[in-house]
């Protein structure tokens, strides 16, 4: 197989469908324009896929043998673009982290896979992921039975990342992922007239003392060796500056890299809920809104696709450690060895620039690398197969 050039040959077929989903980007679950284009695209290329559960998208490549799965997540950001692209989006919502290029690198990793069908020792099942950014996605399509018919052995997922021009092409990563909990709080008061608070329960005063408690269990509860980072990103309560509010909401996240930190922040967190709005005289509700464990890279899996991409031409930097950032791939990672790939796709740093990088308006990543992505992606499945039948 020469996978680069047949990649390069596709490039404007890449680029057309990576303009078409980044003019179009669609969010969690609600990907209707996505999935049909994805749809299509498969079609097209000689595949039969198939959409199940909550508009996850599969096809299967090759016959027999081993399998593994390739997974791109395909949901947007509810971000305002603010790129001066000629194919930004202007429906509100932006592919602000790079679910686009994850996409199209997976169609075209699938058109190379088809072509080359017969030369391959197993098979591999294509994952088009919705709602990656909710760390809902996954589970939904986990429940839907993405790894199984046929059952799963291995599997690698792609995401895109900085870099430098010449230098750069994949990332690896020894460590792990974050852990993600996503929670939301819920404070029940008691409305009353601003010059009379005695006579209401203040929603909004018992959220504050619940935000300062939560961040009291990092810095006084966990080691400092441990990392765990807890963030509350959402706060809403209040009408008028006259009334005493009687309710208020609190949404956050939590994160960890070690699995039994992630427990003990799932215990403490409703306990000190529970126990300040007591004291408060507050009734309220928890409700974890997703949870996804810590991702980690199958050691020797992450060596063997440093290999293939490197017998490619290819540069491969390993790294340490991801950080706490999180993804929901750690579901599939948790149930069968796999490997995450970072793919180096250069912020358009003129329009970017430096602190507008992923999840801003401004972030612009080079649309000529979709070609090489491919040739990674597809490359990586083929040798895995090759070595591993």
């Amino acid at each position: 197989m020469n996978l680069v050039k047949e990649a390069q040959a596709m490039q404007n077929e890449l680029k057309e469908s990576l303009m078409y989903i980044h003019e179009n980007a669609e969010i969690h679950f609600q990907l209707d324009k996505t999935v049909a284009h994805v749809v299509k695209k498969l079609r097209e290329f000689g595949y039969e896929p198939k959409v199940i559960g909550n508009n996850n998208v599969t096809a299967t490549v090759g016959k027999g043998g081993k399998t593994i799965l390739m997974r791109a997540d395909m949901d947007a950001l509810p971000i305002l673009e603010d790129t001066g692209l000629p194919y930004a989006s202007k429906n509100g919502n932006m592919h602000a982290c790079g679910h686009d290029f994850n996409t199209v690198i997976l169609l075209g990793a699938a058109k190379l896979l088809k072509q080359h069908e017969s030369e391959l020792k197993g098979t591999v099942k294509l994952y088009f992921q919705p709602a990656e950014e909710t760390i809902s996605g996954c589970i939904d399509g986990i429940k839907a039975g993405i790894m199984e018919n046929p059952t799963v052995d291995a599997a690698i997922g792609i995401h895109m990342s900085g870099g430098e021009r010449g230098k750069d092409d994949i990332f690896l990563n020894k460590g792990s992922l974050g852990s993600c909990d996503n929670y939301k709080i819920t404070i029940k008061g008691q409305n009353a007239h601003g010059a009379g608070p005695h006579a209401g329960k203040n929603a909004v005063v018992t959220a504050s003392h619940i935000v300062i408690a939560l961040q009291n269990i990092v810095s006084a509860e966990i080691p400092a060796t441990g990392s765990v980072t807890l963030a509350t990103c959402k706060f809403v309560g209040g009408t008028a500056q006259n009334i005493i509010p009687d309710s208020a909401e609190l949404q956050g996240t939590i994160r960890t890299l070690d699995n039994e930190l992630q427990a003990k922040m799932r215990k403490r967190v409703p306990e000190i809920v529970e126990n300040i709005t007591k004291a408060f005289g507050m009734e309220y509700e928890f409700e974890w809104m997703a949870s996804v464990p810590v991702m980690k890279n199958n050691h020797d899996m992450l060596e063997d696709v440093a290999r293939y991409t490197r017998d490619l031409g290819m540069n491969v930097e390993i790294q340490e450690n991801y950080g706490l950032a999180s993804e929901d791939f750690s579901l599939i990672s948790d149930k069968v060895p796999s490997v995450y790939l970072q793919f180096a796709t250069f912020w358009h740093f003129e329009v970017s620039g430096p602190g507008r990088g992923g999840h801003t308006p401004y972030i612009v990543y080079d649309i000529e690398r979709l070609h090489t992505g491919a040739a990674i992606f597809a490359n990586t499945a083929a040798r895995w197969l090759e070595e591993n039948h």
